[in-house]
């Protein structure tokens, strides 16, 4: 009897993991999906170029670099992607005038749980300084953005404003 409520037991552990995995990745989505609303919104109308634009500038690479001090090597697709999307957020909120930029990460955080909102924002205003700092040079703003795992190596593909 002892053995069943053991294998009972650690049935219910498992099924507890795999719904808060669930509620992670759909946190994540609707994260995603927020930051690619509020930034098509902004854009409404912008040019957009995915690959290499006219001034030989691939934006997939800008936002690889971009995110690079923030990532932990060796992490999953899905952390990754999370990365992305709160660079992504950060990149087109450094674009904004500075006092559309509170209203917009606001925006975005609302589907962060809210015990880490706090630190989300820390995180998406010291990307924005850096943003400001290290890539003052590129005003495109990001539209959305794929990352395929290719084994070695992570793709990313980004569309962007010209």
């Amino acid at each position: 009897m002892p053995h069943r409520n053991k294998n009972k037991q650690l049935a219910q552990q498992r099924r507890r993991e795999r719904h808060n995995a669930e509620r992670k990745r759909e946190l994540a989505r609707r994260a995603e999906n927020a930051v690619l609303r509020k930034t098509k919104q902004v854009l409404e109308g912008e040019s957009i170029a995915v690959g290499l634009a006219a001034d030989g500038v691939k934006m997939s690479e800008v936002l690889r670099e971009f995110v690079e001090p923030y990532y932990e090597g060796g992490a999953t697709k899905e952390v990754y992607n999370k990365l992305l999307t709160l660079g992504v957020a950060a990149w087109n909120a450094a674009l904004l005038p500075p006092d559309e930029r509170e209203d917009f990460v606001d925006e975005v955080l609302e589907v962060v749980p809210p015990e880490v909102r706090a630190a989300m924002k820390l995180l998406i205003a010291n990307m924005i300084a850096r943003k400001e700092r290290e890539f003052a040079w590129c005003r495109r703003s990001i539209i959305e953005f794929t990352l395929d795992d290719w084994g070695d190596e992570w793709h990313i593909k980004v569309a962007s404003t010209l």
